[in-house]
C-alpha cells in the first residue's frame, strides 16, 4: 500500500517517488546512544498522523531516563555501514538498504544541488549498484526496468538496453522511450520520468 502526501507525486528513473509518505518513516534506524542498528515496523502499517510521536522500541542500557528519541532515516554513511555490518536478515532487507543507499546518493543530483555524482561516493555507488543488480530478480517488468536503470547509471548501456527489451508492460512504454533516449545520449544521471 502506498500513501501519498498529495496527488502531485513525481517518479524518478531510479524508482524514487516524491511525496510518498512511506519513504518518510524510517524502516531501519540507528540508536544515537549505543549506535546499534535495528529494524522497525513496516511504515505502511503505521498511522501516519501519529508519525511525529513515533518512538523507538529500543532503549540502550546506558541511556538516562529521557524519553525515547523519534526514529530517523539513515544517511549515506549509515546505510553503507549497515550493509558492511550485514544488518539484514534476508535478501529483501538487503535490497531495501541498498535501494535506500542508491536513492540517497542520487538525491543531490535529483534535487539539482549538484550536477554529477560526488566523487567521494562514486566507489560506494558503483559497488552498491553492482550488488543490487546481482540481487534483483529479473522476474517482473518493474524489476526489469530498474535493472535497466541500474545498468544505465553505471554506464553499461548495452545491458540496460537488453533489460528494457524484455519489458512487456505497455504502460511502461513512455518511460522506456525516455530511458532509451538517455541511453542513446550516454547519460548516466537519474532523471524525472
Amino acid at each position: 500500500m502506498i500513501v501519498w502526501f498529495d496527488g502531485d507525486s513525481r517518479r524518478w528513473s531510479d524508482g524514487y517517488r516524491s511525496n510518498d509518505t512511506s519513504y518518510e518513516i524510517a524502516r531501519i534506524t540507528r540508536c544515537d546512544i549505543c549506535y546499534e542498528y535495528f529494524w522497525v515496523t513496516d511504515p505502511t502499517s503505521i498511522d501516519l498522523r501519529e508519525r511525529q510521536v513515533l518512538i523507538a522500541i529500543h532503549k540502550p542500557d546506558n541511556a538516562d531516563n529521557e524519553e525515547f528519541k523519534p526514529l530517523r532515516k539513515l544517511n549515506v554513511e549509515e546505510y553503507t555501514e549497515a550493509l558492511a555490518r550485514e544488518k539484514y536478515q534476508n535478501p529483501a532487507e538487503e535490497r531495501f538498504i541498498r535501494t535506500r543507499l542508491w536513492w540517497n546518493i542520487n538525491h543531490p543530483v535529483r534535487n539539482s544541488v549538484q550536477e554529477e555524482l560526488d566523487p567521494d561516493l562514486k566507489i560506494i555507488f558503483e559497488e552498491n549498484l553492482e550488488a543490487l543488480i546481482y540481487k534483483t530478480p529479473a522476474d517482473e517488468d518493474d524489476n526489469l526496468f530498474l535493472l535497466a536503470e541500474m545498468n544505465r547509471e553505471l554506464g553499461l548501456f548495452r545491458e540496460a538496453e537488453k533489460h528494457l527489451n524484455l519489458v512487456n508492460d505497455g504502460l511502461l512504454k513512455p518511460k522506456i522511450l525516455k530511458m532509451k533516449e538517455k541511453i542513446a545520449a550516454k547519460d548516466k544521471k537519474v532523471f524525472l520520468l
